[in-house]
């Protein structure tokens, strides 16, 4: 994002490829031929629609799904998880433990940078990673961006502190907008 870039013109940063700060895994889609996947779920199995329904920070799903859907485990709550598949470059922090659909990559902070990065302020630099992602896409029957490309998009790490000043300007712009937008 052209907003954090100038704001952090000034600090010393740090730039990490995305793949040495994230997990990543790709989501999936339980079978729907068994019912019991898909009755009386509890765990949310977050679609494309959620966040075009719910935005940017996502609470809760449209659909639950059955523990007895859940490959391994589910993805941990506070990941970002971007669409990579057919509708492009969109993306939301995840604020619970959830699984989701195979459109998706889910980014998972690893150990060693729980200190060092705020996942707000992620959320609000990966407008500018889909918009890479937009500008970089492989058409064949179905639009894709490849994850080893993704992986390799390199990001801007300062401090703590700034990040979290970051995230407030841009939140207070956000929700002033969102005002303006309503009146």
């Amino acid at each position: 994002m052209n907003n954090i870039l100038e704001m952090i013109k000034n600090e010393k940063v740090e730039w990490k490829k995305l793949g040495e700060v994230f997990y990543t895994r790709t989501g999936y889609t339980p079978s729907k031929r068994k019912r019991e996947y898909w009755e009386k779920g509890t765990i949310p199995w977050i679609t494309i629609d959620d966040i075009r329904d719910k935005g940017r920070v996502l609470k809760d799903a449209n659909v639950k799904i059955s523990n007895k859907a859940v490959k391994k485990n589910t993805f941990k709550s506070n990941s970002i998880i971007m669409s990579t598949i057919a509708t492009i470059g969109e993306y939301a922090l995840v604020k619970m433990d959830f699984v989701a659909n195979q459109q998706f990559i889910v980014f998972t902070l690893k150990e060693d940078y729980y200190d060092k990065i705020n996942m707000e302020y992620m959320r609000h630099y990966f407008s500018e990673i889909s918009r890479f992602c937009k500008k970089n896409i492989r058409i064949s029957s179905v639009p894709t961006v490849g994850t080893d490309t993704i992986l390799k998009i390199k990001i801007p790490i300062p401090s703590i502190e700034i990040q979290e000043k970051i995230v407030k300007t841009l939140d207070e712009f956000t929700d002033y907008v969102t005002e303006l937008q309503s009146e």
